[in-house]
């Protein structure tokens, strides 16, 4: 989970754009393309994630995109993880709690992500 966690991050370059760009409607379209960029990792992933452990931890840094994120797995049930993400002009910190819902045959799974994104919406 704690990688799948930051494979969302691999469009990064769309919030180091938008903190260099003055208008604020533009800047809305940086940061709403970057959020639903974590979708192009997704396709054809239906296996089920693996649960990390309590306290285990992930750590990226790409110096060729100017980010680094470190992410731990601070509950087990229910899963919880928690990240830190810096970039050349943002930080983010947040988490993500996945929510499983049981419904006759069907499991249903959201990822629900929590957090702040400081200097691109300013």
């Amino acid at each position: 989970m704690l990688q799948r966690l930051v494979e969302d991050f691999e469009y990064c370059d769309l919030l180091n754009q938008a903190a260099t760009v003055a208008d604020p409607m533009m800047r809305m379209v940086y940061v709403g393309c970057f959020a639903v960029s974590g979708y192009s990792s997704t396709y054809d992933r239906l296996s089920k994630q693996f649960n990390s452990i309590l306290g285990e931890t992930y750590e990226l840094v790409r110096e060729d995109k100017g980010f680094r994120i470190f992410t731990e797995q601070v509950s087990h049930h229910p899963p919880i993880s928690a990240a830190v993400a810096e970039g050349r002009e943002w930080h983010f910190w947040g988490h993500a709690h996945v929510k499983v819902c049981k419904n006759c045959n069907i499991i249903l799974c959201a990822l629900l992500i929590g957090g702040n994104l400081e200097q691109v919406l300013g």
